[in-house]
């Protein structure tokens, strides 16, 4: 039944806070002798979990460049959120980000502006999250979704025809010690794809679009997307790192 007062009329989205699961790495502040490094761990919940089983409801990539010698509390310098267009930053940078001497790299040499998956869905419990890939967990995210895509598309599902899995995999060379996330389909006991009923599959496309527009809504403002993204960035500086490479997550 349709009620004409909720008591959240004067609530809105900037007063909403969407659960971040984190991938714990040598150096997280989190990381304590109960919460081991390579756990998943969510910024709002603070809950702690080995592997994370969830239901994806988008996936995107957006664009983001901090100061080369970044220090903690630094805004970015240039951002995208949609990953085509710049959204705001340097004069010089964009307008398109593909053609941006920022976003090339020269001669061996990264980029200045990095690449960020993500993924928004609902965990295990049904609870709304947002998951980042940068990185060295790129390749693994690129692998699955280039696994996943044209199955999709040929079939004409969404990404939340099947639940995925999330695990931690260490990674120890000469870029220092380290974790990466890696997504794959999630499968039962017997080995089949965990998939959805008909009225839940319908849900999910319904709470997509309502969280897609949430997150976008989110980014848009400077300050969120700079929070967003800043925590990631400050562990990758050399002089806080000490040869352990806590961005590559």
């Amino acid at each position: 039944m349709d009620i004409e007062f909720t008591g959240l009329e004067e609530i809105g989205q900037g007063d909403i806070k969407l659960g971040k699961w984190k991938l714990l790495q040598p150096t997280s502040a989190e990381v304590t002798k109960d919460i081991p490094p390579g756990s998943f761990y969510n910024t709002v919940t603070k809950e702690v979990r080995e592997e994370l089983i969830v239901t994806v409801l988008k996936t995107g990539k957006s664009r983001v460049m901090f100061p080369e010698k970044y220090r903690k509390g630094d805004k970015a310098q240039c951002r995208s959120v949609d990953f085509i267009r710049k959204t705001e930053g340097l004069a010089d940078a964009g307008p398109i980000c593909e053609n941006c001497k920022y976003s090339k790299w020269e001669e061996g040499e990264k980029s200045r502006c990095s690449i960020v998956y993500y993924f928004i869905g609902l965990d295990d419990t049904d609870t709304p999250f947002r998951i980042q890939f940068r990185g060295a967990s790129v390749p693994p995210v690129k692998d699955f979704l280039s696994q996943v895509y044209m199955t999709l598309k040929k079939a004409n599902k969404g990404i939340f025809s099947f639940k995925i899995k999330i695990t931690a995999d260490y990674k120890s060379d000469d870029k220092g010690n380290y974790y990466i996330a890696v997504p794959a389909p999630a499968k039962n006991e017997e080995g089949k794809l965990i998939v959805p009923s008909k009225e839940q599959y319908i849900n999910y496309a319904e709470t997509a679009k309502f969280l897609s527009e949430f997150y976008a809504s989110h980014l848009k403002d400077s300050d969120n997307f700079a929070n967003e993204y800043s925590e990631a960035v400050d562990v990758e500086a050399t002089d806080v790192t000490d040869g352990e490479n806590s961005a590559l997550y």
